[in-house]
């Protein structure tokens, strides 16, 4: 049943259960007179269940609405966060990358210059 049908339901039976409480207050005599007679009272009392079960059937439909979007945030957020660790690895990954070609560079250049037997020089770039 949808959640619209069960909403024009309720607010019938919420109608139906004012004129019921409506007439049990406002006509002293009648009321009692109504009220003791078996199929009246038989009809309200199906009218109080159609709005008790309409009424937990709504709360049911909110209750799980929330709790679907509770889930979908906390989706989005886990997402998000996970997202931003990606990135934060990749550009450590990346930084470290540039260091290690870097510190090869070095190594290869002191190589070189040992190998040319340019110590002077060695001894400037290692300063």
């Amino acid at each position: 049943m949808s959640f619209e049908l069960r909403l024009t339901i309720y607010i019938v039976a919420l109608i139906l259960c004012s004129c019921a409480y409506f007439l049990w207050v406002a006509y002293g005599p009648v009321k009692r007179f109504l009220f003791r007679h078996w199929t009246i009272r038989m009809y309200y009392r199906k009218v109080n269940q159609v709005v008790l079960d309409h009424d937990f059937y709504l709360i049911n439909d909110v209750v799980k609405r929330e709790s679907q979007m509770h889930e979908n945030k906390v989706f989005q957020i886990q997402a998000k966060n996970q997202l931003e660790m990606y990135r934060s690895i990749s550009e450590n990954f990346d930084n470290q990358k540039k260091k290690t070609h870097e510190y090869k560079n070095q190594i290869l250049c002191i190589e070189s210059l040992l190998d040319k037997k340019q110590y002077p020089k060695l001894e400037e770039y290692v300063k």
